[in-house]
């Protein structure tokens, strides 16, 4: 069987060859190289200076959009109710169940 990426190997399949396999796809390992410098981390305390400012410029940005969709939901649910008027009952208020019935299984 040809392989498609080997096809020299199929011409002399006797002769064994110093390529590998990775090489001649041309995947080849990585050069070496020194382990990184690890980085110093800032304290716990100027990250939370530095979100905290990042939280205020964001709710600063947003504060005029968030106010008008509050506005417009409860004017809107304010309007409907006024529509809608007085909510009545349609059922006569007193039900003539008498009590044994009501506490019986």
């Amino acid at each position: 069987i040809l392989h498609p990426l080997l096809p020299y190997v199929a011409e002399r399949p006797h002769k064994p060859t110093s390529v590998t396999a990775l090489q001649i796809v041309g995947l080849s390992p990585p050069k070496e190289y020194n382990i990184p410098i690890p980085e110093n981390k800032p304290p716990f305390s100027s990250q939370l200076n530095i979100q905290m400012k990042r939280y205020c410029l964001v709710w600063r940005r947003n504060f005029s959009c968030k106010l008008i969709d509050t506005v417009i939901i409860v004017g809107t649910a304010a309007l409907i109710s006024a529509m809608a008027g007085k909510a009545e009952v349609t059922v006569d208020k007193e039900i003539d169940i008498p009590f044994e019935k009501l506490v019986s299984n």
